[in-house]
């Protein structure tokens, strides 16, 4: 229904016309909702609404244009501000101070302060906000606002470009360590502007450097196990540093020399040996050891073979003295065996191949009348044997008793890899004659 057309009433107007504009009225009021009821409500809602705006007519931020201080902006809504006005508030951190949307929140208590960074570039998109109340203002807080929750990916430019703190997926990026381009940085700021970046390169090496308002610190690497392979006994994988075999063609002195003058600096380092190697210290078994020196032309060295002999070296003016075997002994067996004992077997404790030298030890009485007085007998006597590569020995001498008679004896021993028996004997004496100990040595 069309709305009924209320025309002003005057002085000169007619009962009739008054009477006309009553029933107009009352006609309107009758109607569901009228258009004195949507006034009222028109009116009610204008008292509740508030009495400014929260941007500007035409719908656009309200523009910032004071130098001083963005704290000082405490009515509730939506503000530009433009970097030529950012730039000189001090109290806004480096990297807001560019284009910014500012949105103000004002409550019972005080204000509550966001910004938002106005660009394109992704390493420069922030989101920060502050809570100012009771007079006193409140430092930023950094949103931390990923693409899809991932790191933001910075290409070109230089590292020293990217002063917000947080993590970053670099390409193409000038002045990172070690002449690299590509790799991960994790950059740490504070308050007075000074920053610590972490660079992880492609091949998982890890260097950091400082950076404050008037220097910018050298790339550290940190520090890693190939570091001090300078100063290890062995390879960063744990072996030998000196590996010499025969099939290599040069001698144990010429490998450690070409060795020497290699290193950097003077060192101790470790070596194997092959058996047969001209020059080994240890002959032509296989060993393994460790070189000492001061120089090139000084040092010492210690080698150990399979049989566990020591050899000792030392190198002086360049020449290469001869090898030391350090002495060394094993009880192999003990006990009473008889010279009549015939072909039974003994075990030995170690390998009589272990040792150069076997000693074998014997008491043999002398035939004296005083059979109850020994000290004309042989107690213990010993007799040595180079035994490398043979497998029997001839025990045999000569007991001298007080009346100037002789006694002879001898006993002949056999070895097995790890056992011995008696294979002959004769003696002059009618009394019993025992083998007491088997001793091994090398020297």
């Amino acid at each position: 229904m069309a709305l009924i057309n209320f025309e002003a009433i005057t002085e000169s107007d007619t009962l009739k016309a008054l009477t006309e504009a009553v029933n107009n009225i009352g006609t309107e009021l009758s109607k569901d909702g009228n258009i004195f009821a949507k006034v009222e409500k028109l009116e009610a809602q204008s008292n509740s609404t508030p009495k400014y705006y929260l941007v500007q007519d035409n719908g656009k931020a309200k523009q910032v244009t004071s130098r001083n201080s963005l704290s000082s902006i405490t009515q509730t809504g939506f503000y530009y501000v433009a970097s030529n006005i950012s730039i000189y508030l001090l109290e806004l951190p480096q990297e807001l101070r560019t284009d910014l949307l500012l949105s103000v929140y004002k409550t019972e208590l005080g204000t509550v302060q966001f910004v938002n960074t106005i660009t394109t570039v992704e390493s420069r998109k922030y989101l920060a906000y502050r809570v100012n109340y009771n007079g006193m203002v409140g430092s930023w807080r950094f949103i931390d606002s990923r693409i899809n929750n991932r790191s933001t990916l910075v290409v070109g430019g230089s590292y020293k470009d990217i002063i917000a703190p947080g993590h970053y997926i670099v390409n193409s990026m000038k002045e990172l360590p070690d002449n690299k381009s590509d790799g991960y940085l994790s950059v740490i700021t504070n308050q007075s502007d000074e920053r610590s970046y972490i660079y992880i390169s492609p091949d998982n090496k890890m260097y950091h450097s400082v950076s404050n308002q008037t220097k910018d610190f050298d790339w550290v690497k940190e520090f890693g196990i190939e570091d001090v392979e300078d100063y290890l006994l062995t390879t960063v994988n744990g072996g030998y540093n000196l590996l010499l075999y025969t099939d290599d063609g040069v001698s144990f002195e010429t490998r450690v020399k070409e060795y020497l003058n290699s290193l950097p600096r003077p060192k101790a380092f470790t070596f194997y040996i092959q058996g047969g190697v001209a020059g080994n210290p240890s002959g032509r078994t296989s060993c393994r050891g460790i070189y000492i020196f001061d120089s090139v032309d000084h040092g010492v060295y210690y080698a150990i073979d399979y049989h566990g002999r020591l050899f000792t070296g030392a190198v002086s003016n360049g020449e290469f003295r001869k090898v030391r075997s350090a002495p060394s002994s094993d009880v192999l067996w003990t006990g009473t065996k008889n010279f009549n004992d015939i072909g039974k077997v003994e075990n030995l404790d170690f390998p009589i191949a272990d040792y150069d030298y076997v000693k074998v030890f014997v008491t043999v009485p002398s035939q004296s009348n005083n059979t109850s007085d020994i000290t004309y007998d042989l107690q213990n006597g010993a007799h040595e044997f180079y035994i490398r590569g043979q497998a029997r020995v001839s025990v045999s001498g000569t007991v001298v008793s007080s009346s100037t008679k002789s006694d002879l004896y001898r006993v002949g021993i056999a070895f097995g890899k790890k056992s011995w028996r008696i294979t002959d004997m004769s003696k002059t004496s009618t009394k019993n004659a025992y083998v007491t100990r088997i001793v091994g040595i090398n020297y």
